[in-house]
């Protein structure tokens, strides 16, 4: 297998666009109602080494006796792209847009309408602030009713901070700040908060909230606060135990956008088992409804449906599967009873031809079972004989780069190689260096505290289930891929078991990327990546 070979089908997958945001705009002319679908799309580009953002724009045109049926859809205009923008708005009326932007190390707010740029505003000189972040979609902030206060979340730091990213388990709390500086919490304490989301009629504000500590991204629930009572109740409680077919919990943040137009229904996307699902939940019934397309079973060819908005009950999603590539889709809010009719606006540029099924694995009654990770392994090879059992390789990163280095450590005779991205190999040593500190005692069983101070007995049940313990039975080849800038699993992990492996003469290999971090996003280092894991995985099978 040539190089060339990898980097082109490397260039083909990984050159495949994905929406990222979606905005609607009502428009309505003497004649005619039509909406405006503005789409931000996320592109790597290989020759530049960087990724790129554009925008897209589509005109729906909506049946005039159905108004929850789209007429027609007109084709789309170019692609813009978008240079420098950090994060992106547009206003509830005179359809204003505010963009800030970043450039040569100096921050703008520009205010855009229908004829050009209408105010631009130089931030780093005014120096009224710090630096504007794009913090994703957990915490923005809102305008309370009546305008004289602002609704936001703030996360406790004391005694000390701990790592944010991928993290929905930190303390926090919904607060509520009016133009007088006084300032109110909103929400309970020693618990984790995020997403408030005003409702249209602007009286109920809805928000996630879960345990502190504990699993990172454990199932949370949806609370209901009353703004005109400042009372507080649930709306969809943490599930523990989900039956089969059933509702499962809400394990992702909300889209800025997730309330149906009469403020009574807020639509949602969450795992459920090996899928991701579109639900709505209605405030009065507090039922649960799933959205996907069960027309001509799309829920099985789209493994995954993510909520980009709803806007005037204009639903956008982004719909993917591992043959499919990320495909656009709007649909309107249905009425009791009624399923949505899906529209396609964007069909991917390619698809591939393989077929993906979900297979179910029943695990034994007892409940602590230490060959789980392996008995989904058996089933698999069991369900397919065409699989080659003894032609098998394990890839993984940060805590799966952990199962990886169990799996080759405990099953040494089963796995012929392995690739893994800063891979926890010694929860004991890493205990001091990483920047969510509490992890390593839940991936154990333990409770942890801020004024925690580790015993020989914690550091024992770290080491016990570490990897490490396992590193003189490894006999499968081993790539390893290292950020220099971890802060979430220290290089030196990987490093610890690199020596352990040296020093018995194991294949190894050890690639150090040494201006990335935990998520080895850069995209020269997603290219190095992939093509030597290829070519490892070629070598050795």
């Amino acid at each position: 297998m040539e190089h060339t070979q990898i980097t082109g089908v490397y260039g083909e997958l990984s050159g495949l666009p994905a929406p990222v945001s979606a905005c609607v705009r009502e428009e309505q002319l003497p004649e005619l109602r039509s909406y405006t679908v503005t789409t931000e799309w996320s592109q790597i580009n290989l020759v530049r080494g960087s990724r790129l953002r554009y925008t897209q724009q589509w005109t729906l045109i909506p049946d005039c006796n159905d108004h929850k049926s789209i007429r027609a859809v007109l084709p789309p205009r170019s692609c813009a792209p978008v240079s420098g923008e950090l994060l992106s708005e547009f206003s509830p009326i005179r359809s204003l847009r505010a963009v800030i932007r970043e450039t040569g190390g100096y921050q703008f707010l520009e205010i855009w309408d229908f004829h050009g740029l209408r105010k631009c505003l130089n931030l780093t000189a005014l120096n009224e602030h710090g630096r504007v972040y794009d913090d994703g979609e957990t915490m923005f902030a809102l305008w309370a009713p009546g305008g004289q206060s602002v609704v936001f979340v703030g996360w406790y730091h004391e005694p000390f901070r701990l790592g944010l990213k991928f993290c929905s388990n930190r303390r926090s709390a919904l607060f509520k700040l009016d133009l007088d500086g006084l300032c109110e919490s909103l929400s309970g304490d020693n618990l984790s908060v995020s997403c408030p989301r005003l409702s249209p009629d602007r009286s109920m504000l809805v928000y996630l909230q879960g345990q502190v500590f504990g699993p990172h991204n454990q199932c949370l629930s949806l609370q209901q606060l009353d703004l005109k009572s400042g009372k507080t109740s649930t709306l969809l409680d943490v599930v523990s135990r989900p039956q089969t077919g059933e509702f499962a919990g809400v394990y992702e943040a909300l889209p800025s956008r997730c309330w149906s137009a009469d403020s009574q229904r807020v639509v949602f996307s969450s795992a459920r088992r090996n899928w991701k699902d579109l639900f709505m939940v209605d405030r009065r019934s507090k039922k649960v409804t799933s959205l996907c397309d069960s027309s001509c079973d799309l829920s099985r060819v789209f493994g995954s449906w993510k909520l980009l908005t709803v806007q005037k009950d204009l639903m956008v999603v982004c719909c993917s599967s591992p043959n499919t590539p990320p495909t656009l889709r709007v649909g309107f809010l249905p009425s009791a009873g009624e399923a949505v009719r899906w529209r396609t606006l964007q069909q991917p540029v390619i698809t591939f031809d393989f077929q993906w099924t979900v297979v179910d694995v029943t695990p034994p009654t007892e409940e602590d079972n230490t060959h789980y990770c392996e008995l989904a392994v058996l089933t698999v090879l069991q369900s397919d004989l065409t699989l080659d059992p003894k032609r098998l390789a394990v890839i993984g990163g940060s805590h799966g780069g952990f199962l990886s280095c169990h799996l080759v450590g405990q099953y040494p005779d089963f796995y012929r190689a392995c690739a893994a991205r800063n891979p926890v190999i010694n929860a004991a040593t890493l205990l001091g260096t990483s920047d969510i500190v509490d992890w390593r005692y839940s991936s154990v069983g333990l409770q942890f505290s801020y004024d925690q101070i580790p015993t020989s007995e914690a550091l024992a049940a770290m080491l016990e289930k570490s990897p490490i313990k396992h590193a003189a039975q490894i006999k499968a080849p081993v790539l390893l891929m290292l950020g220099g800038r971890d802060r979430r699993v220290s290089p030196h992990q990987g490093l610890e078991l690199y020596k352990a492996l040296k020093s018995r003469d194991s294949p190894v290999r050890l690639l150090w990327f040494s201006e990335d971090g935990h998520s080895l996003s850069r995209v020269d280092t997603q290219v190095d990546c992939f093509l030597n894991t290829v070519l490892w995985l070629y070598q050795h099978l």
